[in-house]
């Protein structure tokens, strides 16, 4: 509900500045999720819509939502790019325009120093995929994971959503 909850917010329409949570439609607010996460919501959509070159990261969270066709779906109406965790490797096909390939890649900190925002999905951001932890990862970063623990740790996440 909450992938499905931001997409739509995202993809559907632009967050006027000053728009509160009372004001959003019901399908961006679900009633399930606290005042402070539905605060996150909106602010991470506001973030996306903002951003001129959004970076997407996917790892296994990602893959096991079953929100791959929205990801990709705002990756390209936001021309955002996506680069996967080696273990989501394949998520989104390598030669499609959106992709930057795997986090590990050499191309990747080239494409990510370009971005001003970064939507990571399901990712832990291990130590592989970052190379030992020294990739830079665009901010402001909205983490997306069900794992709270996950959402402060290797790269704390400024807009932190569970």
């Amino acid at each position: 509900m909450l992938f499905r909850s931001l997409w739509v917010d995202a993809l559907s329409r632009e967050i006027p500045p000053g728009a509160t949570i009372a004001s959003l439609p019901e399908a961006a607010a679900p009633r399930t999720l606290s005042p402070e996460s539905l605060s996150y919501v909106q602010l991470a959509a506001r973030v996306i819509n903002d951003s001129r070159n959004l970076a997407i990261v996917l790892g296994d969270g990602a893959v096991e939502s079953g929100a791959l066709p929205l990801i990709r779906e705002l990756a390209e109406r936001r021309s955002g790019v996506i680069a996967t965790s080696v273990s989501a490797r394949g998520a989104v096909p390598e030669d499609a325009d959106i992709s930057m390939g795997p986090l590990c890649w050499e191309s990747v900190p080239e494409i990510l120093g370009k971005a001003d925002a970064c939507l990571a999905i399901g990712t832990r951001f291990s130590e592989i995929s970052t190379l030992a932890w020294t990739l830079k990862i665009p901010q402001p970063l909205i983490r997306v994971d069900i794992d709270p623990e996950q959402l402060q740790k290797n790269y704390p996440a400024e807009v932190p959503i569970q």
